[in-house]
């Protein structure tokens, strides 16, 4: 262990000596670091169907990402969540966003100076100082559940997003870990946070996108891989 803070604070040293550019490549090996003082593996079992090949985001890192947010859109679709205290939805059309590994390489190299290039996108992002103390998955966890309780939530259940990518970085200069979810799509100004209407039990019910499919409550395209639902309910049925 003493091996360990020792390159530890070597590798601290050595990236506060590089000017800001040098630092930066040498981020993935902190990162490294710091995951020996936390316990490895998250409690959710990674999807096959979201390997995004010769990325460095953990596979069930972004497995926590993709469920939270189609979690999070089943319910409101179904009028179970619960926003300050009032039902939020039922909500028609809702459909189930798919996982972007591009996406999720924009998040990945997001700083300030990048977010006017994406205006026709989506973006929600926070900054956390010193979150080294918790799990990974426990920091990702606690992030999306933040955005839900701020105007993040409109993000995250805009009916007209079908795609997100996300993943995290750290600031190599001060050592604090950015979160970064990208959308293919933003609401509008004015708009409405929902669009009321009984969520979808047949697959007619899906007319945002044609042809779509239904299941339990959230739509999508008949051309999207859907094994996430499928697995999930081999996986529960006796």
């Amino acid at each position: 262990m003493v091996d360990i803070g020792m390159r530890l604070i070597w590798c601290v040293l050595l990236m506060a000596a590089l000017p800001h550019s040098m630092g930066f490549y040498f981020i993935f090996d902190m990162e490294k670091l710091f995951s020996l003082f936390r316990k490895n593996g998250a409690e959710q079992i990674p999807l096959p169907e979201l390997e995004c090949p010769d990325h460095r985001l953990d596979p069930a890192i972004r497995s926590i990402f993709h469920r939270f947010h189609n979690d999070l859109r089943r319910k409101v679709a179904k009028g179970e969540y619960l926003s300050n205290g009032s039902k939020l939805g039922p909500v028609s059309n809702m459909y189930e966003l798919a996982y972007d590994c591009v996406m999720e390489e924009m998040a990945e190299s997001l700083d300030d100076n990048s977010f006017n290039g994406l205006k026709e996108m989506g973006i929600n992002f926070s900054e956390i100082k010193n979150p080294w103390e918790k799990k990974m998955h426990e920091v990702i966890e606690e992030i999306l559940q933040s955005w839900t309780e701020t105007s993040f939530l409109r993000q995250m259940v805009h009916f007209a997003t079908t795609r997100v990518g996300c993943s995290y970085y750290i600031v190599p200069d001060k050592y604090n870990l950015h979160v970064v979810c990208i959308y293919d799509s933003k609401p509008n100004e004015g708009d409405a946070l929902v669009v009321q209407g009984a969520a979808c039990s047949h697959n007619n019910n899906c007319t945002w996108i044609s042809p779509s499919e239904c299941a339990d409550g959230l739509c999508f395209p008949s051309s999207q891989n859907h094994s996430e639902y499928k697995q999930i309910i081999n996986s529960t049925s006796p």
